[in-house]
């Protein structure tokens, strides 16, 4: 455990949704403009290799804030039908239950989807506060709940102004964008004109936009655009039409970081944040185009795993630099921020969360696990397509139980020399040994933290897949669109 200071400091998370570890300025990106996320890195340190161990809302945020894997909390899905909202078992002890007993204001504001996962924090009523974007992009629940949840945090912070604190805080700033990016999509479904928007130039298409391989991926990646509404929603695009869907998205970035500006600076007001330590982070990614998949769902990609995570403030040095040469999840919040806070996770298990602490400090360095992982199993139902991710830094393994066609439910990739995923390797000779090596970890990681993957079994009806091998080929209703017309919803 570090001991960053005998006085207890305060804890400030801001999160974003859907942030692929590349959109923002500080990790080079020319499209976007983050100067408030790129301060909190200028002055503190990134953690480079952080995987999202389930990339879809709900299942990772219970998995984050208990710091066990998704089939540990038992939340593997969105919820709707399939799940209840409240799955999270009360025995599975908590981040902010933990940071209750360290004697810490624990305050949430914004996104939830937690199932169960936010016991113990005071949760604040989401408010939502409509607006109209100056240069008329679209705008949904996400943009309004955002502009709310920037507003709740603002007065938190102002009223501590002047004032000695009872006890530090833990506060938590939940913004829902770049989610925003998903209702664009559902703006502009199909063949259609571009819009008026950016005025300016477009963003280029990622190198990896062909999808080249798609013959030799799983099925349930081949068609998930009949699983998925937003990718299905993307047939019949240019790429062009991908082009502005990547300007969007970086628009949606953009007003993230105008409110994260915002929360640091009521925080400057507040007088407390020479005693706070700030972490930023996002739930998962976005596949930005990458192989001309949108969203996320089903894949395991790095536009949609990996995501950034920034430590600055109080304790942290200020280097201003990338650390690539280890691997950490987001299981690894929980024990992180009880570590800032003294305290620890109880029942720690083989496939929990360790502490990052000690590497934005600087204390330690280089691998702090051989491998991560990552699960999918559905997002809201419609489709069972149970798959995992299994990366080792240079090489990521991926395995899904509908085990049919060229691959047999594989992939395998040499992240060194092909960054972009470009070719699978499971058929390449000179790679049978590391695929092997890898298979055999995959193996042990379902024994050691009791992953009963391998019991599942996975459900996608043949009607929604009777088009031809490519997402701008898909035609008819996908999944969750037929069934919910069936069931008359």
């Amino acid at each position: 455990m570090v001991c960053l200071n005998a006085i207890m400091q305060n804890i400030l998370l801001i999160i974003a949704d859907q942030l692929t570890f590349d959109a923002i300025g500080c990790r080079g990106n020319q499209y976007v403009h983050t100067p408030n996320i790129d301060s909190l890195f200028n002055n503190g340190v990134g953690l480079g290799r952080v995987y999202s161990q389930y990339p879809l809302c709900g299942p990772v945020r219970a998995s984050f804030w208990t710091g066990r894997l998704p089939h540990q909390t038992g939340v593997v899905s969105n919820g709707g039908d399939y799940q209840n909202k409240d799955i999270v078992e009360q025995g599975i002890p908590t981040l902010g239950q933990q940071l209750v007993k360290a004697g810490y204001h624990a305050i949430h504001f914004g996104k939830n989807h937690d199932y169960g996962g936010l016991n113990g924090f005071e949760q604040l009523p989401r408010e939502e506060v409509a607006f109209n974007d100056p240069d008329g992009w679209p705008l949904n629940y996400d943009s309004f709940w955002d502009e709310g949840t920037t507003r709740q945090v603002e007065h938190y912070f102002r009223s501590m102004a002047g004032k000695t604190l009872d006890k530090p805080f833990a506060a938590v700033a939940d913004l829902n964008n770049p989610h925003n990016i998903c209702g664009y999509i559902g703006e502009f479904i199909g063949e259609h004109d571009n819009p008026p928007y950016p005025d300016g130039p477009l963003p280029p298409l990622p190198d990896n936009f062909a999808f080249d391989d798609i013959a030799n991926r799983p099925r349930s990646v081949q068609y998930i655009c009949c699983a998925h509404r937003r990718q299905a929603q993307t047939a019949g695009w240019t790429a062009e039409n991908f082009q502005h869907y990547l300007a969007a998205y970086y628009h949606y970035i953009d007003m993230t970081d105008r409110n994260i500006g915002r929360i640091l600076g009521s925080l400057d007001e507040s007088g407390q944040r020479e005693n706070t330590t700030i972490i930023f982070m996002a739930d998962h990614g976005d596949n930005v185009a990458a192989r001309g998949m949108t969203t996320k769902h089903t894949s395991f990609y790095e536009q949609t795993t990996r995501v950034p995570m920034i430590f600055s403030g109080k304790g942290i040095p200020q280097q201003g630099k990338w650390l690539d040469d280890g691997l950490f999840s987001l299981m690894d919040l929980a024990p992180t921020l009880c570590d800032i806070a003294g305290t620890s996770m109880p029942d720690a298990q083989p496939g929990h969360g360790y502490s990052m602490l000690p590497f934005a400090t600087g204390e330690k360095s280089g691998q702090q696990r051989d491998y991560v992982v990552s699960q999918w199993h559905t997002e809201w139902g419609y489709t069972i397509e149970p798959g995992r991710m299994l990366c080792s830094g240079r090489y990521k393994y991926t395995r899904y139980l509908e085990d049919v066609g060229e691959s047999r439910g594989e992939e395998f990739f040499d992240l060194e020399k092909d960054p972009g995923e470009k070719r699978s390797l499971i058929h390449d000779p000179a790679y049978q040994d590391e695929l092997n090596r890898h298979r055999q970890l995959f193996n042990q990681y379902l024994q050691e933290t009791g992953d009963d993957f391998l019991s599942h079994s996975w459900q996608a009806k043949d009607r929604y897949r009777s088009h031809a091998l490519g997402y701008n080929q898909h035609t008819g209703l996908c999944a969750p669109d037929f069934e919910q017309m069936i069931a008359g919803k």
